[in-house]
């Protein structure tokens, strides 16, 4: 009697044969006893590395900066297109430019920070000293502008106003 054991007469002969099983895709192959596993970086302890000037990089803004910007509030238009910052050139639109000069005050080193024009905070707060004086200096002058006009003019104006409207009659 002859034996047939070749593959085609096994399958003809055992109509289901047993499948191997898969190896599982999610398993890590074992090392080999001669490689070395990874070592585990503790990034505590590196310092960071400084980003290229210019990215945007800076997503926290340090705590000395959160300060208002006297520069950006009042001379917001010429502030911004001097720091090459153009968020206040929406300053522009009427209406909504009387509410972004505020936006501006509160948000000017913000956005100087970001501009990664400045290596450090140290650097834009001294960059900024004279915007901030010459802004404060420039909203109190604004003030006491407007405080002089309902003072003196208004009431000069009325009184004018109401000695314009008497007049006098002459009998004859």
């Amino acid at each position: 009697m002859e034996n047939n054991n070749t593959p085609a007469n096994n399958a003809v002969n055992n109509p289901s044969p047993q499948p191997t099983p898969a190896p599982e895709q999610n398993q890590a192959p074992s090392p080999e006893p001669y490689q070395q596993q990874p070592q585990q970086q503790n990034y505590q302890s590196q310092p960071a590395q400084q980003p290229q000037q210019g990215q945007h990089h800076r997503l926290t803004l340090p705590p000395e900066l959160k300060k208002w910007n006297w520069g950006a509030f009042v001379y917001n238009i010429m502030w911004g297109i001097g720091h090459k910052v153009y968020s206040p050139l929406l300053c522009l639109i009427p209406f909504f430019g009387v509410i972004w000069i505020f936006i501006c005050g509160a948000r000017g080193n913000q956005w100087l920070w970001e501009s990664g024009q400045y290596s450090n905070t140290t650097e834009l707060l001294n960059s900024q000293k004279s915007w901030n004086r010459a802004g404060f200096v420039g909203f109190f002058i604004f003030l006491a502008i407007i405080i002089l006009e309902f003072v003196v003019f208004i009431p000069i104006l009325s009184m004018a106003g109401m000695a314009a409207s008497t007049s006098t009659y002459t009998v004859y």
